[in-house]
């Protein structure tokens, strides 16, 4: 039996949006136009391009998703589950051996749900819609269209362990929800906003989903970041490694709300190490058609901050040099060098290490630097520590302090020796939020909101409906 899309008379419904007691004006500059509260999520993990794609809910709705709500064509029942793929000049979709529908409508991809409201793809179960379409390619490729809480019911958890405490999760549900409103002005592709994996966030679907993080999300539903009546790109990493980062000292664009601020709570799950040889620096330059005869010696150019801005290779005819972010991932291009570097708060063992403890007071005379390790100051976030570098105490409690009197010039950390270990701390890029971070705020009694101020600078928290 073969049904093809009959022409639809499209009738747009108005999308009223409400704004609670914050700043209205702020708010209407924030949210995306047409924006109707559900988001199409590229699932690329593992319904990329394929030649067919298998749904193993029996009883299932076919029909199409507009202005939020879906509007059911047929119901369609099958004794063992169905196929989608391309054929017909669009999507077919078979059942038992034949096809019980086509949509050949140029405009259109078939989109369907099953009648329980949780679609089985087999690896994976999912909430709302899944659209099937050809784009630009031979193969399918299956868009979850899910509602943006929905969304966040699996990538909370997918991105922040569940038993965690409720603070941090809460922290974490806000900063996702932004990160993926403000990622709708910036879509993966054309034809959806986000994907499933780490390019956007990882979302796992339904069986991911936890009664904590589910909560999490429902408490914060409709909370986003925004800094100047704008939404914020919220950025956030495992672990800082004692400090964030500046998002210049990551990317080109120089953002106000991601300045380098403290863990105030260091964390020994941070510290890692690598060793490397000159041999394997030799196998990843000639990798990549970077060519600077032998290696001779390493160094490296740091900030006040410890983050390692420039990785200098030195060759006996040549010197090839890395910056920001390829630092991380030059060594993940072969396996040659063990993956990408976890951080780039690091040094070479045994080669100058930087203190990791250095505070600084304040006095008449300016700023210098005292040892305060492990003392504890009451403030009015509570009690904090000061063992952490280039910090002060103030009335908001520990917080660093950029204008220390720190040298001018670049830390250079240099090796000649065929072996050397990098030790470091930290795992992520470093800006925004650290999740281990939040975790350690949550659990030393710092609110969820306490805990985005504290890492997103200058930000306003606003509700949207």
């Amino acid at each position: 039996m073969k049904n093809k899309f009959r022409h639809i008379v499209m009738v747009f419904l108005t999308c009223l949006i409400f704004f609670g007691s914050y700043n209205t004006t702020l708010m209407q500059a924030a949210i995306p136009q047409g924006f109707d509260g559900f988001l199409r999520i590229g699932l690329e993990q593992h319904f990329l391009n394929r030649e067919q794609i298998n749904i193993y809910s029996q009883n299932i709705e076919v029909g199409l998703f507009i202005d939020g709500e879906f509007f059911v064509m047929q119901t369609i029942n099958s004794h063992t589950h169905f196929t989608a793929m391309a054929g017909y000049g669009g999507i077919v979709l078979m059942a038992d051996g034949a096809v019980v529908f086509v949509a050949d409508n140029p405009g259109l991809n078939l989109q369907l749900r099953c009648v329980s409201g949780i679609t089985n793809l087999g690896v994976r179960q999912y909430r709302g819609i899944i659209e099937f379409g050809q784009f630009n390619t031979n193969g399918i490729t299956a868009v979850n269209i899910v509602h943006m809480d929905e969304y966040l019911f699996s990538v909370v958890p997918s991105e922040m362990p569940a038993l965690w405490h409720i603070e941090a999760l809460k922290a974490q549900a806000v900063a996702a929800r932004t990160f993926a409103m403000n990622r709708l002005s910036s879509p993966r592709t054309a034809n959806y906003s986000l994907c499933d994996t780490v390019f956007s966030q990882v979302y796992s679907g339904v069986d991911r989903e936890h009664p904590n993080t589910t909560q999490a999300v429902i408490e914060t539903s409709g909370l986003v970041l925004m800094h100047n009546g704008r939404l914020i790109s919220a950025w956030y990493s495992s672990c800082a490694g004692g400090f964030t980062a500046n998002s210049e000292d990551v990317w080109a664009s120089v953002e106000p709300f991601a300045r380098a601020v403290p863990e105030l709570y260091p964390s020994s799950l941070a510290d890692w190490e690598r060793t490397i040889t000159h041999a394997q620096l030799q196998q990843l330059l000639t990798a990549q058609n970077i060519h600077i005869g032998a290696v001779q010696s390493v160094e490296l150019h740091k900030n006040n901050i410890r983050r390692v801005m420039q990785f200098r290779i030195i060759g006996n005819s040549g010197t090839h040099t890395l910056e920001r972010e390829n630092i991380r991932s030059f060594f993940g291009s072969l396996e040659i060098g063990g993956g990408s570097l976890r951080s780039r708060v690091f040094t070479i063992a045994g080669q100058g290490t930087q203190p990791l403890n250095e505070q600084f007071a304040i006095s008449a005379g300016g700023t210098f630097a005292v040892d305060l390790r492990n003392v504890f100051v009451i403030s009015a976030f509570g009690t904090d520590t000061t063992n952490m570098p280039n910090s002060v105490i103030s009335a908001q409690g520990v917080r660093l302090l950029s204008t220390a009197h720190t040298p001018n010039t670049t830390n250079i950390v240099s090796t000649s020796d065929y072996s050397f270990t990098l030790v470091g701390q930290g795992f992520g890029h470093g800006v925004g939020m650290s999740q281990h971070g939040a975790r350690a705020m949550a659990d030393n009694g710092h609110s969820f909101d306490n805990i985005l101020r504290h890492y997103y600078t200058g930000i306003d928290i606003v509700r949207a409906h």
